[in-house]
């Protein structure tokens, strides 16, 4: 059955910002996105996040109910998510991690691309320009499609503007229904001057009955 692992640590000096994504984004994105990942039938989720698993959850809820969800924070007890040593691989992946200092996303998307499982797909939030600082760090990155947000989209988080977007990554080649779409993800649910309350969905938990009913 579906389960979630890990945990949030209290720490004094955070090593995160934490910019959440709206839980309604997170299904635009999660189903816009589907032909990156409907060809996968069983595996598992992870949701390398800051605590709320807005995103793991979305992507979990467009998935077979042969699929479990995981979950493991940026912080574990005052360790990085670099100090994370599975012992399995993930067929999916979703993040959306620190952005700055570059330096520490770029530490992190490296280490989930290692627990990307041969086949899996691996979709990051990240400013746009993380992929735009050097041909070198273009070739490492192993992206196959970069998809815009509009820039309105944290707005509920408190950043009214930003330019960013969803790398997806396929450790396999680009399946032929997703090479089709289009480079930005349309947002129709919420609207640019629609107020949002900022701080509802910071710590959505997972319902039991959806923990439960995969088996």
């Amino acid at each position: 059955m579906g389960k979630r692992e890990g945990g949030i640590a209290q720490k004094e000096k955070p090593i995160i910002t934490d910019i959440p994504t709206h839980p309604i984004i997170a299904t635009e994105i999660a189903q816009y996105l589907k032909p990156h990942y409907e060809h996968l039938k069983k595996g598992v989720i992870l949701d390398a996040c800051a605590g709320a698993v807005t995103l793991g959850n979305t992507f979990f809820n467009e998935l077979p109910k042969s699929f479990l969800l995981t979950y493991q924070d940026i912080k574990i007890s005052g360790k990085s998510i670099l100090d994370f040593s599975p012992d399995e691989k993930y067929n999916i992946i979703v993040c959306n991690p620190p952005w700055h200092p570059v330096t520490l996303a770029l530490q992190i998307w490296h280490k989930l691309y290692s627990l990307l499982a041969d086949g899996g797909v691996m979709f990051y939030i990240i400013n746009n320009t993380f992929c735009y600082q050097g041909a070198a760090r273009a070739v490492n990155l192993n992206y196959q499609k970069f998809y815009f947000l509009p820039r309105f989209v944290y707005k509920s988080a408190g950043r009214p503007l930003l330019d960013c977007g969803v790398m997806v990554t396929h450790r396999a080649s680009l399946p032929a229904q997703a090479a089709q779409l289009r480079p930005f993800i349309p947002v129709s649910r919420l609207q640019e001057g629609e107020p949002w309350e900022p701080n509802e969905f910071h710590f959505l938990e997972i319902p039991d009955e959806q923990k439960e009913r995969r088996r």
